[in-house]
């Protein structure tokens, strides 16, 4: 147990008005829901709700302090009871309950990986390498959280910084060493991974998305860029050297950087590509002192660059005498770029790329190796950045020799205005059919031998979101079932 006077002293404050320094804390809460007699109060402002609607509230419910970052707040009760302003109320949240449970991510190495896509694939596969060298691993993800192969349904790809400490403190009782984060924008934009020093950040690439909440790329590129700003010059930061956002990532880090490039020689990482087919990839990644040599089943030259984001953060960590061996049988995780064999000879490949850069460069890698036709299946989610709809459409039209536009997760929205924004520039060799479940079945049904049916946006999703509801749905039971009506 702490004193309010030991916890405040771990916060940057601007104006302080405290009646008893000596209070003891029984819990630090940002909603008032879980406030309980001995609590200090957080008040952080959201999209959503705002705590400082509830200081009365939380008043009368017996917080000993009040934390704000609203100066109009801080004004109207600093009489009434032991209250504080600071800069940043999400921040100084972080900050104490840091310091309330004792620092509890300082007892662990992070790895943290953020970027537009890749971020799961290559967390994945981190956490299965170090797990095949008998390491006790953590896994914090978009497809839940891993304890040494124990599963946690996740509800964010990033949790709030309460969950992430309570994740930290049963980590502990497990006697975890490494964690494995993704780090979405939302969540640097969030502070929720301010208590955290990353021993490793790795940027995978940038493109549009998240939009409709950071409005701009350029405030998109600048969430990102908080988990490099962050490094201490003990941490290490690989990047995708041949993103366009990839040295602005690392303009003001104090790390240690290794750059990774699949065209530019003179980068710390060279990748030499020997074959990208339907079997799989091999590549060597190349630099001054050796050549290491990767052969993987896993599809698409993407992966390429995501398994070199391992191999070459094993080497850092001193594990790199058998990198060959530990990659050759890695899989990627559910949903992305995941190969189901058809009994007509064509192939359905189910990934989440839900952007215009996941799902042209999961097209473009397709159509690398088609024999035939290339098939997509999409659509575009509800309530969510309008401008990216119209773009996978040309992509789509462009790339694959047939489109069948679809629902995605259509939310509140009506299906068919989504579609609508989706195909405005459309032109040909594509059919809208609004129910997934049909349209996955007409692909397949119609597809022959040497065909690639890319069936993209859901990924490793169980669901669809209508309206406000989850509803089952699962791409992979689809294409089973319509497997199913095939001859062959």
């Amino acid at each position: 147990m702490k004193k309010l006077s030991e916890l405040i002293n771990n916060i940057e404050k601007i104006n302080v008005d405290l009646i008893n320094y000596d209070n003891e804390i029984l819990g630090i809460t940002d909603d008032s829901r879980e406030l309980k007699s001995g609590f200090i109060f957080v008040a952080v402002k959201g999209s959503v709700s705002d705590g400082n609607k509830y200081i009365e509230k939380v008043i009368s419910n017996g917080a000993i302090c009040i934390i704000t970052d609203q100066i109009d707040v801080y004004k109207l009760y600093k009489n009434e009871t032991n209250i504080i302003l600071v800069n940043n109320s999400r921040i100084a949240l972080s900050q104490l309950l840091n310091k309330f449970y004792n620092y509890p991510a300082d007892k662990f190495k992070i790895i943290g990986i953020t970027g537009t896509n890749g971020k799961t694939t290559v967390s994945t596969l981190i956490y299965q390498a170090l797990r095949k060298i008998n390491k006790k691993v953590a896994l914090i993800g978009t497809n839940g959280i891993l304890i040494n192969n124990e599963k946690i349904e996740a509800t964010h790809t990033t949790p709030s910084v309460k969950d992430l400490i309570k994740l930290f403190l049963d980590f502990a009782k497990y006697e975890v060493e490494y964690i494995i984060m993704e780090v979405s924008s939302h969540s640097l934009d969030q502070y929720r991974v301010e208590f955290i020093d990353f021993d490793v950040a790795i940027f995978t690439n940038l493109s549009r998305d998240h939009l409709d909440y950071h409005l701009t790329m350029e405030n998109y590129a600048k969430a990102k860029k908080m988990l490099f700003d962050g490094l201490s010059e003990n941490s290490l930061a690989v990047i995708n050297a041949d993103d366009a956002w990839g040295e602005y990532m690392i303009s003001e880090c104090e790390a240690s950087i290794k750059r990774i490039s699949k065209i530019k020689k003179n980068n710390h990482f060279y990748l030499n590509i020997l074959e990208s087919s339907s079997n799989g990839n091999k590549f060597e990644i190349q630099n001054e002192s050796n050549v290491i040599f990767i052969e993987s089943k896993m599809l698409s030259d993407f992966n390429i660059m995501n398994l070199s984001f391992v191999a070459i953060l094993l080497n850092h960590l001193g594990f790199g005498e058998n990198i060959t061996s530990l990659l050759a049988d890695l899989k990627g995780p559910e949903g992305r770029m995941e190969r189901i064999d058809l009994k007509n000879g064509a192939i359905a490949v189910v990934d989440y790329a839900h952007t215009p850069d996941a799902l042209e460069k999961g097209l473009e890698s397709l159509k690398q190796f088609t024999e035939n036709k290339l098939i997509c299946v999409f659509g575009c989610g509800g309530d969510r950045d309008k401008g990216k709809r119209p773009l996978m459409g040309k992509i789509s039209n462009k790339l694959a020799d047939f489109s069948f536009v679809t629902s995605d997760n259509p939310r509140t929205e009506v299906p068919e205005e989504i579609i609508n924004d989706i195909t405005i520039d459309m032109v040909n060799n594509y059919e809208v059919i609004i129910d997934r479940k049909e349209a996955i079945k007409k692909a397949i049904l119609n597809s022959e031998k040497g065909d690639i049916i890319l069936i993209a946006g859901k990924g490793h999703e169980k669901y669809q979101v209508i309206g406000k509801e989850k509803v089952f749905f699962d791409d992979f039971e689809e294409i089973k079932n319509a497997n199913g009506l095939l001859n062959g």
